[in-house]
């Protein structure tokens, strides 16, 4: 289920639910500055929040950011944004919580796309 959204550039609807084994998808589109923004959606009876962030802004390289947290922890949407700065067009969140968490932003072409997936840990 979807917790929160922050968009910080752009607009966009993201699916409120998305089922296990299942693709959820959504286009976020520009504003002038372009494309930056995070979904937050919470897993697991509640137990956990699966983050994904994006940055597609004119003229600099796309970032994505993904993370998992516990389900009763606030979501610091700065410290998020902070980390999607500093990151590049992959991101994962390793074995936290028995799952594993990637995510990657295709760099080129005019209309790029993000896939993020969760899957449980090896």
């Amino acid at each position: 289920m979807l917790d929160s959204q922050n968009y910080w550039h752009g607009y966009g609807d993201p699916p409120k639910s998305i089922q296990d084994q299942q693709a959820g998808d959504f286009k976020h589109n520009t504003d002038s500055e372009g494309s930056i923004g995070g979904v937050a959606y919470l897993l697991k009876g509640n137990k956990l929040k699966w983050i994904i962030a994006w940055s597609n802004a004119e003229n600099e390289p796309n970032k994505v950011y993904t993370e998992i947290i516990e389900g009763s922890q606030p979501i610091d949407w700065f410290q998020i944004k902070a980390s999607l700065g500093k990151s590049g067009n992959q991101s994962s969140d390793d074995n936290k919580f028995g799952n594993l968490s990637e995510a990657v932003f295709d760099q080129t072409g005019p209309t790029p796309t993000l896939l993020a997936t969760l899957r449980p840990a090896a």
